[in-house]
């Protein structure tokens, strides 16, 4: 496959950088007795 067919791949799955911002700002935003160890973020159109 071609640079331009993984790259029209990728954007087809990409996260925006919006939603990366909005999750991370949930964990932070978590009260002090809550413990974020791990997120795991994946596209919805990626499969499993």
């Amino acid at each position: 496959m071609s640079v331009l067919g993984y790259f029209f791949i990728w954007t087809a799955i990409a996260i925006d950088a919006d939603a990366i911002a909005r999750a991370i700002a949930y964990t932070i935003e978590q009260p002090s007795n809550v413990d974020v160890n791990e997120i795991i973020i994946r596209p919805t159109r990626q499969e499993l």
